[in-house]
C-alpha cells in the first residue's frame, strides 16, 4: 500500500509504502534506477533508519510526525481490538 504524503519545500514530494516490516518513506522528486529515493524507514516498533544522512530538519520533522502518528493508530488498534 503507498501513501502520498506531500510536498515539502521545492526538493521533496514524500511518498511512503509498507513492503513487510514497516513503513518505507520516499522521495517522489528523484530516482535511483527506476524506483523512488528511499530516505527513510520506520520499523513496526517507531524506530527510524534514515537512508540519506544529509536531509534537512524539516523533512526530518516531517518524519518523525509520520512516526509518531504511525505508533498513535497501532496504539488505538491495539486498545480497541483487546
Amino acid at each position: 500500500m503507498a501513501v502520498f504524503l506531500g510536498s515539502v519545500g521545492d526538493d521533496y514530494d514524500l511518498g511512503a509504502g509498507y513492503f513487510g516490516n514497516g513503513l518505507t518513506i520516499y522521495n517522489r522528486k528523484k530516482e535511483v534506477k527506476g524506483d523512488y529515493k528511499k530516505i527513510a524507514h520506520i520499523d513496526d516498533f517507531g524506530k527510524i533508519t534514515y537512508y540519506d544522512k544529509n536531509l534537512p530538519k524539516s523533512i526530518k520533522n516531517h518524519i518523525i510526525g509520520v512516526k509518531d502518528r504511525m505508533m498513535k493508530e497501532r496504539s488505538k488498534l491495539l486498545r480497541d481490538t483487546f
